[in-house]
């Protein structure tokens, strides 16, 4: 009996962890434009994109 109430109590304890985790997915783009003034190199642009996992406990 002892064994079924901590089986219990610990399946409640871990259901109500797992609900609090949030897991977000997303997307980053970006625009890099880079330029040295007083020099004869010419400007170089560029694109940056990321995707991403967060998951916050």
């Amino acid at each position: 009996m002892k064994n079924l109430s901590a089986l219990c109590i610990l399946l409640l304890v871990t259901t109500m962890g797992f609900g609090q985790i949030k897991v977000q997915l997303g997307i980053r783009l970006g625009l890099n434009f880079s330029n040295i003034s007083n020099t004869d190199f010419n400007a170089k642009n560029g694109i940056n994109a990321t995707a991403f996992v967060e998951i916050r406990f």
